[in-house]
């Protein structure tokens, strides 16, 4: 009985084991698919460039509108 004991405890640590390495692979692909999710929608470094374009262009018109030079 021992020895039958022994092989289904091997069986069963061979059936988890897989199930692990399959778990831990889903784990890496879903890490993977959610960091390109991110890498699309962050649009911060193209928000910093259109607030850095707007407030300049603010700027020059306000300078532009004080010398009395301003073209809409």
């Amino acid at each position: 009985m021992g020895e039958l004991d022994n092989m289904d405890a091997n069986i069963q640590l061979g059936i988890l084991e897989r199930r692990l390495a399959s778990i831990e692979q889903n784990n890496f692909a879903l890490l993977e698919f959610v960091s390109a999710q991110r890498a699309e929608v962050d649009y911060g470094t193209v928000r910093g460039h259109v607030m850095h374009t707007v407030y300049e262009h603010n700027k020059r018109l306000m300078e532009e509108t004080a010398a009395g030079r301003a073209t809409l």
